[in-house]
């Protein structure tokens, strides 16, 4: 894997060469972005709760990733839409996108409206 990260829009990419070298996440960690036209990072747990109820987004799994470094971690995912939302002290710190493969390799990248 091959990350290419960039500070000053605080966002990353990921490829993959297991998949020939594609785009397999995106990584946001800044206002700036944003998802149904809002600005989900430094969003609380419960608003993003209601904008994806809101989208019909189905939370897949909620799981607490705590360690002792980051005590208030915890992480919410949509399978079905790619989405990982990273939360610390129940405010979103980081978005990851998931871009799905279709099987003749054409990348469809998931849209942050």
């Amino acid at each position: 894997m091959e990350s290419w990260h960039y500070d000053e829009h605080e966002f990353s990419l990921v490829f993959d060469a297991d998949y020939d070298w594609r785009l397999v996440s995106i990584a946001v960690s800044d206002p700036y972005f944003t998802f149904h036209g809002k600005s989900i990072v430094g969003m609380e747990k419960q608003e993003v709760m209601d904008l994806f109820a809101e989208h019909t987004i189905e939370i897949s799994n909620v799981e607490d990733v705590s360690d002792e470094e980051n005590p208030e971690l915890e992480l919410i995912e949509s399978d079905d839409e790619g989405i990982m939302v990273w939360f610390e002290n129940d405010e979103v710190i980081e978005v990851q996108i998931l871009p799905d493969v279709e099987e003749d390799g054409e990348t469809l990248v998931a849209s942050l409206n």
